[in-house]
C-alpha cells in the first residue's frame, strides 16, 4: 500500500501473508519515488523491481525465486538475508556463483550483523562470485573522517586454502537508516543492518547498467568498477582491509569510470581462458606523477571445479609497471577472485596493468578490469 512503492512487482511464491518491514524498507532504499522529498528518492528510482524471498527461510524457495527474478529480467539481485555457517562456504553460496557465472546476474548480498558476535561473515555472501557488503555509519556531516564502521557490520573472512580472502568487499551506510514502511507516513527510520547497506550497492549496480548496457552481462565489471572506487577508506589499510574491505563506496567516482572520463578511470570486460597469454596487458593508462591511482581485476569462479569451495579455480596476479618498466604496485593473494592495486603514481607517462596467470586449474572465462584516478 506504500505509495512510494508503487510499481514494484510482488512475487508472492513462497512468501509470507503479511507485509514485512524489513522487505519494504530495502526495497525503498534501491526504488523509493518520494519525489516531494528528493532525498527520499531510492538510488536507482527508474528501476524496475521484483519482491520475493520465503517466509521459512529455506533455501529452495529462495533459490526458485531468485532464477524467476532472472527469468522475469532482473540483471542484479539483493540479498538481504543470510545463515552463519561459520565461515565455511556452503551450498547458498554454490548457488549464487553459479548464478553469477553462468547467468551473468550480479549478485550483492549484506555481510551479516555479527560484528560484535562472533564476526562471521554469513552466507551467500562467502561466495567468491558475490559483491559482499558491511555497514558504516554515515554521520552526515560536512566533517572529514567523522564516518566510521559500523560495530555490527561482520567481517570475519571465509575459510579457505590460504586463509586470505578478504570479504566484505566495499561497505556502504547501513546505519539509522531512514526508507519507506508499511504504514502512514510511509517513511521513517527503519533501524540499522547490512541488510540496508546491500541495496545501496544494487542501486549504484543499476546505474551503472542504465549508463552502459555491457553492464547488465559482465558482474565482474560492476565489482571491478564499484571496488576501484570505493576510496573512503574507514578502517585499516586504505588499500584492502578486513573490516571495510576496498572502502566506502561512491556512486558518483564509480559513473565517471563508467562513462571513462578522460584521466579519471576505465574500465572492460574481456574473455580469459588457461590459454590466454600471460602477462596479459589488461590496459595502458597514461597516468600522472604525484596521483594517486587504484586498480582491480575481478574474475568469474566455478563452482563446478574440484576443488571448489576450498580455492577458486583460477589465480591471477595484478602487476603495475611504470613507463621503464619497474614495478610499482602488484596484488598477489592466492584465494580471492580479485586483486586489488592502490599506489601513488612516481612518474608520469604510459603504465602498463599486466595481468600474471599464477594457476589456471579451470578457465575463468570471464573477467573485468577497472582503473580509478583517486586525486
Amino acid at each position: 500500500s506504500n505509495p512510494f512503492l508503487s510499481g514494484v512487482v510482488q512475487d508472492t511464491a513462497n512468501v509470507c501473508s503479511t507485509f514485512d518491514n524489513h522487505a519494504s524498507g530495502v526495497v525503498g532504499i534501491i526504488r523509493s519515488r518520494k519525489t516531494t522529498a528528493p532525498s527520499l528518492l531510492g538510488i536507482a528510482y527508474g528501476s524496475t523491481v521484483r519482491v520475493g524471498g520465503s517466509c521459512q527461510g529455506f533455501s529452495g524457495h529462495l533459490f526458485y525465486n531468485s532464477v524467476a527474478a532472472s527469468e522475469w529480467g532482473a540483471r542484479a539481485l539483493n540479498l538481504s538475508w543470510g545463515s552463519d555457517t561459520s565461515r565455511r562456504v556452503d551450498s547458498d553460496d554454490w548457488f549464487y556463483d553459479y548464478m553469477v557465472r553462468e547467468l551473468r546476474v550480479t549478485i550483492v548480498k549484506s555481510a551479516g550483523n555479527r560484528g560484535t558476535g562472533n564476526g562471521n561473515v554469513t552466507s551467500p555472501g562467502l561466495g567468491y562470485n558475490v559483491l559482499t557488503v558491511g555497514a558504516f555509519d554515515d554521520r552526515n556531516t560536512v566533517a572529514t573522517g567523522d564516518d566510521v564502521m559500523a560495530p555490527y557490520s561482520s567481517f570475519r573472512n571465509p575459510i579457505s586454502t590460504s586463509n586470505d580472502r578478504i570479504k566484505p568487499e566495499v561497505v556502504a551506510p547501513g546505519t539509522n537508516i531512514i526508507s519507506t514502511t508499511n504504514a502512514s507516513p510511509w517513511t521513517g527510520n527503519i533501524s540499522s543492518g547490512t541488510s540496508y547497506a546491500a541495496p545501496v550497492v544494487t542501486g549504484i549496480a543499476a546505474l551503472l547498467m542504465q549508463r552502459n548496457a555491457a553492464f547488465r552481462f559482465s558482474p565482474e565489471a560492476i565489482k571491478a568498477v564499484i571496488m576501484a572506487t570505493a576510496v573512503q577508506n574507514l578502517e585499516g589499510a586504505a588499500r584492502l582491509s578486513d573490516r571495510d574491505g576496498a572502502g566506502g563506496v561512491n556512486a558518483e567516482r564509480a559513473d565517471n569510470v563508467a562513462r571513462r572520463v578522460s584521466g579519471v578511470g576505465d574500465w572492460g570486460a574481456v574473455s580469459y581462458t588457461c590459454s590466454t597469454p600471460s602477462p596479459l596487458v589488461g590496459t595502458s593508462p597514461s597516468f600522472v606523477a604525484g596521483r594517486r591511482y587504484r586498480g582491480v581485476i575481478v574474475w568469474s569462479v566455478d563452482p563446478n571445479w574440484s576443488g571448489y569451495p576450498n580455492r577458486p579455480n583460477a589465480d591471477l596476479d595484478l602487476v603495475i609497471r611504470q613507463p621503464n618498466g619497474t614495478v610499482v604496485a602488484r596484488s598477489v593473494s592466492y584465494d580471492n577472485a580479485y586483486e586489488i592495486v592502490d599506489f601513488t603514481a612516481p612518474v608520469s607517462g604510459t603504465y602498463r596493468a599486466q595481468i600474471v596467470k599464477h594457476r589456471c586449474s579451470s578457465s575463468p572465462q570471464y573477467l573485468g578490469w577497472a582503473w580509478h584516478r583517486v586525486n
